[in-house]
């Protein structure tokens, strides 16, 4: 506790004291004790110096102020004048690590500080420089800073500092292999050239140093397109799928179809296609690569080998029946023709009939079914063209409509018009004069 009205401080220290509980009989206990209490002493101003009758004391030095009462060791300040202190005299102002403070330790068993080898690491130690009062009274700096690495106890290098510097800096360059990297930087004082203190003033830092982890300078394939083929029903295997649209880096394909019986694929089930694609060099598929598939398909899934040098996608195609049908067969009216699927479903069309010449007969030009009768014959043909309006086309009417027709056994099959110089008709203008050729289709044949 300090209390003073004034600038130079009055210390009071109370019950700073240690216990050998060996009454002075066991050596090793009383020795420990008083460094127990050199260490209580220390911590009541690690930085700072005092001033007592004169004479300057630091916590490296204050060991000549412990005093012995029988079995208990106490700090003996009998001071004839109040007791000076100096603050910040000496000492560890701070430690930072690429810039940012972190903590150091006086033993090994402090935390550790993590980071990768991906680029370089700078320790940076900072001590206060010798208060004037130190420098007069015959005190400096004697530094080093030790060097560990994790798998050997053995210092891999010492650096020893000079007495008038107040910083040290270690740098674990990048790429540095992945170990613990340990520094102890020991900040003791000297005394007109002799060690001053008992206890080496350690400040230990402990960095672990990992891999860092590769950076892919590969361009990511954003998506994939694939043509799912058909599986057709009694297959072995289906075809293969194949590239749709643009598929930037994507250089390979390949399709392996599984689970299809010997007997061939089974309509209404469905099998699987593992198709494996490879990327070009440069390229790199990845969990965000989307899977774009044009066609019949039940499911997918993909997922990503070789690092992201090739992709799996494994697709559920369904096997869908499709009718194969016979051949035409003449149905029992004799009306129409039908053909059958082997499922069951049939399907029937009228007859396309043509005539027999000399045998009074039609035949089905599709399934060869004759029936008896004569030919029917066009008595004879007339047409009544309509007069094309301003304004119109040749397209806007069928030839049906261009056309009005009388008679049996033919039909207006096209009509052409033109201009009287034999150009084509675009638009009808009135007061023109055009022609029109019109073609007749007979029932069965054309009539010439």
């Amino acid at each position: 506790m300090f209390t003073s009205p004034d600038k130079n401080p009055k210390l009071d220290i109370y019950n700073v004291t240690a216990n050998s509980y060996g009454n002075g009989v066991n050596s090793d206990a009383t020795a420990r004790a008083k460094q127990k209490m050199i260490l209580h002493s220390m911590k009541c101003f690690p930085n700072s110096a005092i001033k007592v009758n004169g004479k300057i004391y630091t916590s490296e030095n204050i060991e000549s102020l412990v005093g012995k009462n029988n079995d208990a060791f106490y700090l003996k300040l009998n001071s004839s004048n109040p007791i000076e202190v100096i603050r910040n005299a000496w000492g560890m102002k701070s430690v930072t690590l690429d810039g940012k403070p972190i903590n150091s330790f006086k033993d090994w068993k402090g935390t550790v500080e993590r980071m990768d080898n991906s680029k370089d690491h700078t320790i940076k130690f900072e001590w206060n420089p010798l208060a004037s009062e130190l420098v007069n009274a015959g005190y400096s700096y004697r530094t080093t800073c030790e060097h560990y690495i994790s798998g050997s106890s053995a210092v891999q290098q010492t650096d020893t500092i000079a007495a008038d510097k107040t910083s040290h800096t270690v740098t674990i360059p990048a790429g540095a292999d992945p170990k613990v990297y340990s520094y102890d930087l020991q900040l003791n004082l000297d005394k007109n050239g002799s060690s001053v203190g008992i206890f080496s003033n350690q400040h230990i830092v402990k960095l672990v140093v990992s891999e860092a982890p590769v950076v892919d300078t590969r361009t990511s394939i954003e998506s994939v397109t694939l043509k799912v083929p058909k599986l057709k029903e009694g297959a072995a295997s289906g075809d293969n799928f194949t590239l749709s649209g643009t598929n930037t880096g994507v250089s390979t394909i390949n399709t392996v179809w599984e689970g299809i019986p010997a007997s061939g694929a089974v309509a209404g089930n469905f099998y699987a296609a593992r198709i494996t694609l490879t990327a070009k060099d440069g390229y790199a598929f990845n969990t965000n690569t989307q899977v774009k598939l044009n066609g019949d398909y039940l499911s997918t899934g993909s997922g990503i080998n070789n690092g992201g040098a090739g992709m799996t996608i494994y697709v559920n195609v369904p096997v869908r029946h499709e009718h194969n049908f016979g051949t035409w067969q003449i149905a029992g009216t004799g009306n129409v023709h039908v053909r059958k699927c082997s499922c069951g479903v049939q399907e029937e069309k009228p007859h396309e009939w043509k005539y027999l010449e000399g045998q009074d007969k039609y035949k089905c030009t599709v399934c060869g079914y004759e029936i008896d009768g004569e030919k029917e014959r066009i008595t004879y043909v007339y047409a009544s063209p309509r007069s094309p309006i301003a304004g119109e086309h040749p397209g806007d009417y069928t030839p049906a409509e261009w056309v009005k027709i009388g008679g049996a056994n033919y039909t207006v099959e096209s009509i052409v018009w033109k201009n009287m110089d034999d150009t084509d008709v675009t638009t009808f203008e009135a007061g023109k004069i055009y022609k029109g050729t019109v073609t007749f289709k007979g029932r069965y044949r054309v009539c010439v």
